[in-house]
C-alpha cells in the first residue's frame, strides 16, 4: 500500500526522485485541471498521485519510478534461472 507524503513538497520530492515529473491533464466530464502534485512511496516505487476528480468525470492517475533497491532484486530474480 502506497504511504502519502503531504509534508514534502512537490519540489523536494522531485529533488529526491530525479526521474519523476509532474503533468496535468483535464478532467472529461467538468474540464478541470488535474495535477499530481501528491507525493507517495510504496515498497517498490515513488511517485506523484493526482487524486480522483470531484465531479467522477476521472479517476485520477500516477506517476513513478522504480526503487533502485527494487531493480535490483528484480534483475537477481530474472537471471537466477
Amino acid at each position: 500500500m502506497a504511504r502519502l507524503y503531504p509534508q514534502v513538497t512537490v519540489e523536494e520530492w522531485v529533488r529526491r526522485y530525479p526521474g519523476l515529473r509532474v503533468k496535468s491533464l483535464r478532467c472529461k466530464g467538468c474540464k478541470a485541471v488535474l495535477i499530481n502534485n501528491r507525493p507517495y512511496r510504496n515498497e517498490h516505487s515513488a511517485g506523484l498521485e493526482c487524486p480522483p476528480c470531484s465531479c467522477g468525470g476521472h479517476p485520477g492517475f500516477f506517476t513513478g519510478v522504480l526503487l533502485l533497491k527494487h531493480l535490483q532484486q528484480s534483475a537477481r530474480e530474472l537471471f537466477r534461472g
